[in-house]
């Protein structure tokens, strides 16, 4: 499976831990250029699915009479799936038309919308357009930055930039900060949760899933913590960088890292990350 797919997967597995991987990719519905991605497909006969794709096929004999729908209707597809969230990201335009939002708006109070691909003119939908058909209800993040919107009856909604702009820098200075070997999956997914838990109950209440761009470079040091954490628990990060804190390129020694914990490991990441930056960057 994809990275994409691996991460979701991950994430619900980690914040349902009752939940197996079947049940997770259960959840998630695909929908590729021959329209909803399912077992036994009859456009897949002669090549079959992709090894990406085949875990994900999803099984119609468990819907029972709720198969008979149009597979490449996209709105049809929403409407079988009841999902509560839709990503875009096959630079297809106009993909995410009223009617498949309106009917994600119908199934959900607030819908999750994620207009991925870039630049506008490849984006499934604007953030008007979220909003405009979703009756201002639309959790709305999009590839191409959008500027925040005043809806008539529902307030200022700021649209999120999804962008890794917010995820990079993190990765490599927590990376760095720790030594670390290599950069497993845990640590992005790590990357991930982190910059989610950035975003304000403030911003949260105007429909934001991302901090403000402002906030990039400083996010990048509370990302970068979560970051050297996981590489930690991952055991790819290099016996006593954090507690020694000497950098061998340069010499320096990194205050924050000088003071580790009993076992030798730092006890504030988040300094840990900063203080490297600060002295060695």
């Amino acid at each position: 499976e994809t990275d994409t797919f691996f991460f979701i997967v991950s994430a619900m597995m980690d914040s349902e831990p009752e939940l197996t991987m079947q049940e997770a990719r259960a959840r998630i519905w695909l929908v590729d250029s021959k329209g909803l991605v399912y077992q036994n497909r009859p456009e897949d006969k002669l090549k079959g699915l992709s090894s990406d794709k085949a875990p994900f096929a999803v099984d119609l004999a468990t819907l029972g009479g709720s198969q008979s729908f149009d597979k490449n209707d996209l709105a049809q597809i929403v409407k079988a799936s009841q999902c509560t969230v839709l990503v875009g990201a096959a630079a297809i335009p106009k993909a995410f038309t009223k009617s498949v939002i309106t009917q994600m708006a119908s199934q959900n109070k607030n819908p999750v919308i994620f207009a991925l691909s870039n630049p506008t003119s490849k984006a499934e939908c604007t953030a008007f357009e979220a909003y405009e058909w979703s009756g201002g209800r639309a959790i709305f993040a999009s590839g191409t930055k959008f500027d925040d919107l005043t809806v008539k009856g529902v307030g200022l909604r700021a649209p999120g930039f999804a962008n890794n702009a917010f995820i990079f820098p993190g990765i490599a200075l927590g990376s760095l900060a720790v030594g670390a070997t290599k950069v497993t999956d845990k640590m992005f997914l790590a990357a991930a949760v982190t910059l989610a838990a950035l975003v304000t109950e403030e911003q949260l209440q105007k429909g934001a899933v991302y901090p403000p761009t402002s906030t990039i470079k400083e996010s990048a040091v509370f990302v970068g913590a979560g970051v050297a954490a996981a590489a930690v628990d991952e055991g790819v990060a290099r016996e006593g960088v954090c507690g020694s804190g000497f950098i061998s390129a340069t010499g320096a020694k990194v205050p924050s890292l000088d003071g580790g914990g009993a076992d030798d490991t730092c006890t504030n990441w988040e300094a840990c990350v900063r203080d490297f930056a600060k002295t060695c960057l």
